[in-house]
């Protein structure tokens, strides 16, 4: 087990603040996945536990199986402590909660069964000053285990391990234009797609960031702000994951600009380009998916580009439909990545039903793959505290032909 401990400098500028400190420091009111191998023709059934598992032979990603340790966008289920900005107390409306959480999921064609647990921290204040809000703090640590687990990534020693992983962790400065231009630094969710607008932290429903993109969280900073009609963030970030340092020098240029995220119908442009740390490249070009000569792999760094479209309707029923699309490379092989999905939500907003098919596409050394897979899962949330869910996955088609495995996971979270 090792702990990051480069992330202690951002609660040190937390609390040190700027030179002679926050105007009276009121302060008041807010395992997958990991940084995963690519493996295009290998990665659907790898991905079970929102990349911690890793199949080199399966070809279409099962990441969200498992949400990732180090998944998107918090949801706090605890109570506010107190609702004034006035105050100078540490718990003045600060939203906390102990999130407790254990997987076990089911594989076929032969593979171990394997469990996660987590043990977390969700934290979010709003920092106040004599001239209102001037920022927010997120911190959500977790203490991660994993229980014969075969494929995971390499933060996690063995396959029976624990690992610190912090999901997210940041300092969002909001004191500047009303909210529409922020400064944010520190762990953050990649802006791109679907998943950064969505809340899939700590649920077994996720979408494409881990397998299109390679990983969902990174550290660095971005710009964001809300407008009238729109919303966008766009961020420089280290490329590696869950550990800030890394050879081979990755980096990561994201960004995503979208309507409203409270609308019926909400649509966004997002677009990433880097270097990412991924050992995927690896395993594709000692597979013979990947030229090496043709590629220039380095290390475990793929380089890599997306533009993606994604949009999401929320019908006046209690349906909804959504859906995303990407198209750009790694490297120099084209790659079209996507997934469509349809839910229902019961009226009292307890019962999730979902439905969802994605597809991915790359032109390999040897010409176009492809692979489909489908997911139906359930989540149902009786009060504040406890979640039960569970999650189907079927692999239709694969890359390289491989089997066409499936897996069903059962997740029980309580949080208070």
């Amino acid at each position: 087990m090792k702990v990051n401990t480069l992330p202690l400098l951002l609660w040190g500028i937390l609390m040190a603040g700027p030179v002679g400190g926050f105007p009276s420091m009121a302060i008041s009111s807010e395992i997958g996945q990991l940084p995963v191998p690519d493996q295009p023709r290998a990665e659907e059934l790898s991905n079970l536990g929102s990349g911690l598992l890793k199949d080199t032979t399966s070809g279409t990603s099962l990441s969200g199986v498992l949400e990732s340790p180090t998944g998107n966008w918090i949801e706090f289920d605890g109570q506010d402590v107190a609702a004034s900005n006035s105050g100078g107390n540490w718990d003045d409306n600060l939203r906390f909660a102990i999130d407790l959480s254990s997987r076990y999921v089911v594989l076929t064609h032969g593979k171990k069964d394997f469990s996660q647990q987590f043990i977390g921290i969700d934290l979010h204040k709003v920092l106040v000053g004599p001239d209102g809000d001037w920022g927010t703090f997120i911190f959500q640590g977790y203490l991660t285990r994993i229980n014969n687990q075969e494929r995971h990534p390499a933060a996690f020693e063995s396959d029976n391990d624990w690992e610190m992983v912090y999901r997210i962790w940041n300092l969002n400065y909001t004191a500047l234009a009303d909210g529409e231009m922020n400064f944010k630094l520190g762990r953050f969710e990649i802006p791109y797609g679907l998943e950064h607008d969505i809340d899939t932290n700590g649920h077994l429903l996720d979408y494409l960031s881990l397998r299109n993109l390679g990983l969902k969280p990174d550290w660095g900073a971005t710009i964001n702000g809300i407008l009238p009609h729109w919303q966008y963030e766009i961020g420089l970030s280290r490329g590696t994951g869950i550990e800030y340092t890394q050879r081979n020098d990755p980096y990561i240029v994201s960004g995503r600009i979208s309507t409203p995220a409270e609308g019926i119908l909400v649509m966004g442009l997002s677009g990433f380009h880097g270097r990412v740390a991924n050992a995927g490249a690896v395993a594709n070009v000692r597979a013979g998916l990947a030229d090496p000569a043709e590629l220039g792999a380095v290390g475990s760094i793929v380089r890599r580009t997306r533009f993606g479209l994604d949009a999401a309707w929320y019908t006046a029923s209690q349906f909804a439909l959504l859906g995303e699309v990407s198209v750009g490379r790694d490297y120099r092989q084209d790659v079209v990545n996507g997934l469509v999905e349809l839910d229902w939500n019961s009226q009292d907003e307890t019962v999730l039903l979902y439905l969802q098919g994605r597809f991915f596409n790359q032109r390999f050394t040897s010409g176009w793959d492809d692979a489909f897979a489908t997911r139906l899962g359930v989540r149902y949330n009786p009060d504040n505290h406890w979640d039960f869910s569970a999650q189907y996955i079927q692999n239709i088609s694969a890359f390289r032909a491989a089997p066409h495995d499936a897996a069903v996971a059962f997740q029980i979270r309580y949080r208070y």
